[in-house]
């Protein structure tokens, strides 16, 4: 819409009133001075009045096009600084390319990455710039994307700086205003750090096990309930019991009575110890029945969140050299044997914080190597250590006990480290505090591992909550569909029975004999089609949509009916009817009774020719704890197992129509029904010998309460 002359603002640098108003005005004066001079008749001066106006307008309609093209350039200008902040923000590698696989963007991580300046990489292909394998890797990645339309995720390893790095890369179509792709966008992401970050856990997890298998004495993980989940081969050596034969069970058969066994519970093996994990020397029992005397050492281990989830016990069998040595042994010789090997990152030091000892895996996870650390202060050792741990020191000096699940740690090259950590005075002979033991155990690794196991949590229940709406929209098009079976396809159906009636009772003595069979034959058609969609609504409405009832349901008193009502209808039939009594279920009542009817109705139906005929309903155990199977066999025409797997498919049969009629949709809705119980159905049979049919559903707190 284009606005009135009059209704224009005035423009930037020019007066209010210029615009269409000052060539109006002309050409009106210029009109009374030629009728005034008799130089113009009225019409010609007219005439350049309009012309006047046209010019105003055209120039008027110019300067609004300028205004708005320079509005346009402005937020095209601005739209494309964000876009260019964002690109250039972004922590990942990230580029796009053309159809033609030219570079038209790249920010500086790809800049870095190429070891080139953008100009060097705009306008020119991975064949320009990576080498062939590489160049051919990605056209391929750029065809897959191109022809699916849809994101590619790759993991590569790329060599940056002569050093292979490992990405992972996003690849997507950017579509044009068409919807058609027009570029393609790849961003990659370094994990080599992650990567090694898992590698270095499994690793850390490794050495754990063989620092422990390592252990000279006798070493034992068991559970909070003292219940032994690991040994290692001293254990074997000292007790004379082979793994397999302790795992799993208590450590009190180790032993010597129950008061060894309750002393070290009091010492050795609760979640509140106040004091040193010192030695405690007991009294044990090996698998030969001889005893002997052991230290044994008991310490809780806790995760990083300072829950307990087990202990750790290692013994010595000091039986020998408690007869000529007990006397000299003391406390600090104890615990510095037990610093040394415990499987854990341990320092103990005296009151001036130098080092009497630390644990091998001290070692390890502060990289100290094999420097001598005896009589060095621990401050000397790690200068940046911050304040805060070392008021915890002096608390720990003064008899407290102190730790945290997880600490950082600044080291003095600026590498940073997560720790957990845990400060226990130790007390001489008189108890006095003598020292401190620290337990510090680098945890980055873990930490790491579990901030990712968390974010694939996160994809994963967005991937759940996907795929829950997906089926949600397939169970809506499959109710859909049911609604048109019923009210769709029937009226065709009941016009065809009805003009058929109608021309046999009508018309019926003009026909010859064929004629009127051929009506029959199409009322037979109408008829058998009816069938087939009452078939099909069974299958949909038992295969979706609703809620499944759960309370008992009494499969022996369903039988009963269902039999019953067989043999009012076939009174001539002679069969055996045997009905296990207490069959009782978890369950759906509509729908489990549907299911004993179809299998009884099929078992009814398969033993008509015999003479005499059996039909059994009753329950049998399963392989596993707790199962069991509900049966309904028959002694009549049976069928091929070669055909089975065709049995619970819809609208398949085994048997010919002339010789069994049905539709084929019995065995299928059994089927569904019993899936959507949550349970199993299966089938053993042979040709003449009978078939056994038979399902097993979940007890009542495993069955599902939502349909599929």
């Amino acid at each position: 819409m284009i606005e009135s002359p009059a209704a224009q603002p005035p423009s930037p640098g020019r007066p209010a009133g210029s615009g269409l108003r000052a060539p109006a005005g002309l050409g009106v004066l210029g009109l009374l001075l030629a009728v005034w001079h008799d130089e113009w008749s009225v019409p010609a001066a007219a005439g350049i009045v309009v012309l006047a106006l046209a010019a105003g307008l055209a120039l008027r309609i110019a300067a609004l096009e300028r205004a708005a093209r320079q509005a346009l350039a402005a937020e095209l200008d601005e739209t494309r600084r964000r876009l260019d902040a964002i690109i250039g923000q972004s922590p990942s590698a990230l580029s796009l390319k053309d159809l033609d696989g030219r570079y038209v963007c790249v920010n500086g991580n790809v800049e870095r990455l190429l070891q080139r300046p953008a100009a060097g990489i705009l306008g020119r292909t991975d064949s320009e710039l990576y080498l062939p394998d590489t160049a051919r890797v990605f056209r391929e990645h750029d065809r897959q994307v191109l022809e699916t339309r849809r994101r590619h995720s790759v993991e590569e390893s790329v060599v940056v700086d002569g050093e292979p790095r490992l990405y992972i890369s996003h690849m997507f179509p950017v579509p044009d205003a068409h919807g058609e792709p027009a570029l393609v966008c790849r961003i990659a992401l370094d994990i080599t750090e992650t990567r090694r970050a898992q590698d270095a856990l499994v690793a850390s997890e490794a050495r754990l096990r063989a620092i422990f298998a390592g252990i000279g004495d006798a070493a034992i993980y068991c559970d909070t309930g003292r219940s032994i989940e690991l040994v290692n081969p001293a254990f074997t050596k000292i007790f004379g019991y082979p793994a397999q034969e302790v795992i799993g069970r208590s450590t009190a058969m180790l032993y010597a009575d129950a008061a060894d066994f309750e002393a070290a519970g009091r010492v050795c093996y609760h979640p509140d110890m106040d004091s040193d994990p010192l030695p405690r020397t007991l009294r044990y029992r090996r698998r030969d029945g001889s005893l002997f005397w052991s230290e044994s050492v008991g310490m809780p281990v806790r995760n990083d969140r300072d829950e307990l989830i087990g202990y750790l016990g290692v013994h010595r069998d000091v039986s020998a050299r408690l007869a000529t040595e007990r006397a000299l042994r003391d406390s600090e010789s104890r615990l510095r044997l037990f610093v040394e090997y415990a499987p854990a990152a341990l320092a103990m030091f005296d009151r001036d914080m130098r080092y009497l000892v630390a644990s091998h895996r001290w070692r390890q996870d502060y990289g100290l190597g094999e420097r001598p650390l005896v009589g060095v202060s621990h401050y000397e050792v790690f200068p940046e250590i911050p304040e805060a741990w070392r008021e915890a020191h002096r608390r720990g000096l003064a008899g407290e006990v102190l730790g945290a699940p997880a600490d950082r740690f600044v080291r003095v090259d600026g590498s940073e480290q997560w720790i957990r950590w845990e400060i226990r005075p130790w007390r001489d002979a008189g108890g006095a505090v003598a020292g401190i033991v620290i337990f510090a155990d680098d945890i980055s690794a873990l930490l790491r591992a579990s901030e990712e196991v968390r974010r694939l949590n996160a994809e994963l229940e967005q991937r759940v909550e996907a795929r829950t709406a997906e089926l949600r929209a397939v169970n809506a098009e499959l109710d859909s569909f049911a609604y048109a079976v019923s009210h769709d396809l029937r009226a065709p159906l009941r016009a065809l029975s009805g003009f058929s009636n109608a021309l046999i009772e009508d018309y019926g003595p003009r026909l010859d004999g064929e004629a009127r069979g051929f009506l029959g034959e199409i009322e037979n058609a109408s008829r058998r089609m009816a069938e087939l969609i009452d078939g099909l609504l069974v299958l949909s409405r038992c295969s979706s949509g609703g809620t499944l009832r759960c309370e008992p349901v009494d499969l022996s008193a369903l039988a009963a009916a269902v039999l019953a009502r067989l043999a009012r209808a076939e009174p001539q039939r002679q069969v055996e009817v045997r009905i296990e009594p207490g069959l009782e279920v978890c369950g759906d009542p509509r729908l489990l009774g549907q299911v004993l009817e179809n299998l009884l109705d099929n078992a009814w139906k398969y033993t008509a020719r015999q003479p005499s005929a059996t039909i059994r309903v009753y329950a049998e155990p399963g392989a596993q704890a707790g199962e069991r199977w509900i049966c309904v066999a028959d002694d009549g025409a049976g069928f091929d197992m070669a055909n089975a797997a065709r049995l619970f498919q819809p609208f398949q049969r085994l048997h010919r129509q002339a010789e069994f009629p049905g539709l084929g949709i019995g065995l299928a809705t059994v089927q569904r029904i019993v899936r959507r119980h949550g349970g199993r159905i299966e089938a053993r049979s042979a040709p003449g010998t009978g078939a056994v049919f038979r399902f097993t559903l979940p007890e009542r707190a495993a069955l599902p309460v939502e349909a599929a």
